[in-house]
């Protein structure tokens, strides 16, 4: 284990131990790790400010200043320097989307919004959002860096609209605006927070990942897991007190029954929606029904079986709390709420039917339109495609196993499972695992089917196929999830346990792929022809480039994911104003998960003679 990922889970530890022993000492040294962010931000800004006035003045009051300035071009360093700062900080945070609901639509749950805040003393809702997911959440947009001042947005997923019903649903929302009272501990709500905004802080950072914020970015990797681990044991309690507040502004009834409903509701739709449904493609070019009036309907038509339930609510329970989620597990929460005894009972009358009324299937039509927007064509794509791929599998079952190369036996088990012929998947796969042992993607599909058969060996291929880092969490949720339901806890831990090192595993690759510099490894690329072709071309089509030549970085984690650079000859002298390099790469279309860098000699002169070296000239 590496030797941040051994702090972190000491500091979960310690916030524990701490909270347990003396609360008054750990929320001190809470308080003195939270000052320290908003201590570098402040202090960032003063520089900033600092900076700007200081010039400003300096040339007002002194022409021998203002003379030096420019004559020696002063004026550029203090620019860029001016220029990096403010980039670190004054990040544009965006704003959730989703279909916006009005008072007018549902004045009801306006008033019971309205009521559950000022009741907790909580800050102003200023929009509510419907979105597709089966969840809940208040989203704070900061208007101004990670400072208060923030827009709060009140999510409700669609799918927890139509499957709780509306006393269930109160409790949900007065959950979430818990966590922001004013009322039982403004401490606590403020280390929510700020929870919160470190984390929006490092995914904004991780989106404008150029050079310009790196200062600000490299203290923010080191800092935010470190105060979120030793916040943990303070995130664990509020949600706990969130589900005790829930219970007190709706019923205890209504709190454990949301509880048992959201892995009933969540697991029904799937399994029995949206599994077939998007397996529809194989065989239609566009939906029967578009997506979300369908789901309404077969709602409103289905009720969930008990049997399904039953199994549901039993495999949710056997889950422990464990330090992946400051939610607790099912058991737990339902115990603080003295609600082990409630049970469940599907909904009759959803929060959506009840709220909304007919306006439900406005909403649902308006979710329906952003769905087709952004999926359609890749159905249409999906289908077409299936469409070939029955023809391919026909003439592949004509011919010989024997006869087949390593792509096509592949090809065949894959598109046997895929069009639902049952009982040859496992065969054609063993077929291949025995001319092909040591590939973990049949590894993978091996240890799925054989647990799918209740066939124990099935962990052993998991096991080989989650050595690929890849592969590690889709092998580890289907391991745990059948060791689970087999009432394995204990080898069930272990796998979760596998998947704990991921966090800082993507971390580190996305750090190593942050930046490229000349001091790093650079090697000639092992990028497929096909894809380094694409791009190529894709170059080519800008009529200033005259040459090009690309290389790679070499990189620790998720080798198969190249880190690209090409440096970029201009045909007419060096476009600095134009900024080639960033024109360039803004009109790429990167259809791979490669990383891709450009740069002109005027970018870096260092590197851009170091890819020309050791890179290949493809322009």
């Amino acid at each position: 284990m590496d030797r941040n990922r051994t702090r972190i889970e000491e500091l979960l530890a310690q916030s524990e131990a701490d909270l347990a022993t003396d609360p008054k000492l750990y929320e001190r040294k809470l308080l003195r790790y939270s000052l320290l962010g908003y201590g570098i931000i402040l202090a960032i800004c003063i520089v900033l400010f600092g900076l700007v006035a200081g010039s400003i003045w300096l040339a007002l009051s002194s022409s021998m200043f203002l003379l030096l300035l420019f004559k020696k071009k002063l004026f550029i360093p203090l620019f860029i320097m001016v220029w990096v700062l403010f980039k670190s900080v004054f990040i544009r945070w965006p704003k959730p989307e989703g279909i916006i609901i009005s008072k007018e639509q549902s004045s009801d749950l306006f008033n019971i919004i309205e009521e559950i805040r000022i009741d907790l003393k909580a800050p102003k809702i200023h929009q509510v959002l419907v979105t597709p997911e089966f969840n809940a959440a208040i989203i704070q947009t900061p208007r101004f860096l990670a400072f208060g001042f923030t827009h709060n947005t009140l999510v409700l997923g669609f799918e927890l609209l139509i499957s709780l019903s509306a006393k269930e649903l109160k409790s949900v929302i007065a959950h979430e605006l818990a966590h922001l009272s004013g009322d039982h501990s403004k401490f606590h709500g403020w280390i929510y927070q700020a929870r919160d905004s470190w984390q929006n802080m490092m995914y904004n950072l991780d989106q404008h990942n150029g050079w310009t914020t790196a200062p600000i970015r490299k203290f923010f990797n080191w800092y935010s897991p470190r105060f979120s681990a030793y916040s943990f044991a303070l995130a664990r309690l509020n949600e706990y007190e969130a589900d005790n507040i829930a219970a007190h502004k709706s019923s205890i009834e209504a709190a454990s029954s949301a509880l048992l409903k959201l892995p009933v509701y969540s697991n029904f739709i799937q399994e029995n929606y949206w599994i077939p449904f998007y397996k529809s493609a194989i065989y239609k070019p566009e939906p029967d029904v578009p997506p979300n009036m369908g789901l309404l309907q077969f709602i409103e038509e289905n009720e969930v079986p008990y049997s399904e339930a039953y199994s549901s609510i039993e495999f949710a329970k056997k889950e422990a709390t464990n330090y992946q989620d400051t939610h607790p597990c099912l058991s737990d929460r339902l115990a603080s709420l003295k609600g082990k005894n409630v049970v469940f009972m599907p909904t009759s009358e959803s929060a959506a039917k009840q709220f909304f009324g007919e306006e439900i299937k406005e909403i649902a039509a308006a979710l329906d339109n952003h769905w087709s927007e952004w999926n359609i064509e890749q159905w249409k794509e999906d289908y077409s495609s299936s469409q070939a791929e029955q023809i391919q599998l026909k003439e592949l079952e004509s011919r010989n196993i024997e006869e087949l190369s390593r792509d096509e036996l592949w090809q065949l088990a894959f598109l046997t499972e895929k069009f639902e012929m049952i009982e040859l998947p496992i065969q054609l796969y063993q077929a291949f695992h025995e001319q092909y042992p040591d590939d973990v993607y049949c590894q993978l599909a091996m240890g799925r089917l054989l647990l799918e058969d209740k066939d124990d060996s099935g962990l052993i291929y998991l096991d080989q196929a989650s050595t690929k880092h890849e592969l590690l969490e889709f092998s580890s949720k289907i391991a745990y999830s059948y060791l689970i339901e087999n009432n394995r806890v204990e080898e069930a831990t272990t796998w979760l346990e596998k998947t704990y090192s991921l966090e800082e595993l993507y971390r580190e690759a996305n750090l190593e792929r942050q930046s490229v510099t000349k001091r790093d490894t650079i090697e000639p690329t092992t990028v497929s022809e096909d894809v380094l072709e694409d791009l190529v071309q894709q170059i080519k089509s800008n009529k200033k480039v005259k040459a090009v030549w690309v290389a790679q970085k070499k990189v620790d984690n998720f080798i198969e994911s190249q880190v690209l650079i090409f440096a970029i000859q201009a045909k007419r002298g060096f476009y600095l104003s134009d900024n080639l390099a960033e024109k360039v790469l803004n009109s790429l279309e990167i259809k791979t998960d490669n990383m891709v860098y450009m740069l002109t000699k005027g970018n870096d002169s260092g590197l851009y003679k170091l890819v020309k070296k050791i890179g290949k000239q493809v322009v």
